[in-house]
């Protein structure tokens, strides 16, 4: 399921980036809708924004996330990767221009692009994450979590994934670090294990996302935590007190007013690292160069 939201995203993504450019096009040539679709001038450039914009997305991190975000945060996100991307592009055609000596004001309707570009895809990404979340409320795609520590915060965070549907997660149990807390249960929810037992855990509850809630004398058990977690296709999440010990290898979200941090050991997965190697071939193709 997880695959197949990601695929979800992808399409839509492809749909709004390149209906973007076909109505900046549109707008910016004297021509039909068809003489512009089926023009060779229209189709290669279109091809080359669309993978840009994918690449620009992927170093930002849009594709990462498996569940539905809330539309703030979706709507934040694609802003600061639009600008990113724009202004990338504007300077690149500033030089170009410079490099030539030509004065052209036609650059700047790269900023009636970026209005376009916006509009479409936060459509698109709004309307494919609300239905995400809809499936995910009635009972698909949904995913096993533990939260990691039995204190105060750990359980505002699980009466809030509880109460929030949408969010996709279903705690399993509680991971206690202290002994004394194996007996104990909130709200039906039970301990069902000792940190050390991480592993094991996972393994027999299928366990997909861990939310790591550690009291701050317990950060030294962080570092152990996610090294046993790796290799496990586990999501980490973490609250924000922890940030600091962790900086280069987290990436911020919010599970509905709670700051949390998503930790990625490997800071670029084997899929993306993939993609990214197709896009550096295609581009150095593009160039001429020998890319072998």
């Amino acid at each position: 399921m997880k695959s197949c939201n990601r695929f979800f995203v992808l399409a839509i993504d492809f749909i709004t980036i390149n209906l973007s450019w076909l109505v900046f096009s549109y707008l910016r040539v004297d021509k039909g809708w068809w003489d512009l679709f089926i023009s060779i001038d229209f189709l290669i450039p279109m091809t080359v924004v669309y993978l840009y914009w994918l690449l620009i997305f992927l170093f930002i991190g849009m594709y990462r996330t498996w569940f539905a975000l809330s539309r703030f945060d979706e709507i934040s996100t694609l802003l600061k990767a639009s600008f990113f991307g724009v202004m990338i592009l504007f300077s690149l055609i500033f030089m170009d221009d410079y490099s030539h000596g030509v004065e052209s004001p036609n650059r700047f309707l790269i900023l009636i692009y970026l209005g376009i570009f916006f509009v479409f895809v936060s459509v698109g990404r709004v309307s494919i994450r609300s239905f995400q979340r809809n499936l995910l409320i009635k009972g698909f795609g949904r995913r096993n979590a533990v939260v990691v520590g039995f204190n105060e915060k750990s359980k505002e965070i699980a009466d809030q994934i509880i109460k929030h549907k949408g969010l996709g997660l279903d705690v399993l149990g509680f991971v206690v670090v202290k002994e004394e807390n194996l007996q104990k249960e909130y709200k039906g929810i039970n301990a069902i294990g000792h940190i050390r037992e991480i592993e094991q855990i996972i393994n027999e509850k299928s366990i997909q996302e861990i939310v790591i809630v550690l009291e701050k004398h317990d950060e030294d058990l962080l570092i152990d935590l996610i090294g046993k977690c790796e290799g496990k296709n586990v999501g980490l999440k973490i609250v924000p007190d922890l940030y600091e010990i962790l900086s280069g290898q987290a990436r911020t979200a919010q599970l509905y007013g709670f700051p949390l941090i998503d930790i990625n050991p490997q800071l670029m997965p084997e899929w993306e690292y993939k993609v990214k190697r197709i896009i550096d071939i295609f581009w150095t193709y593009s160039n001429g160069r020998n890319f072998l």
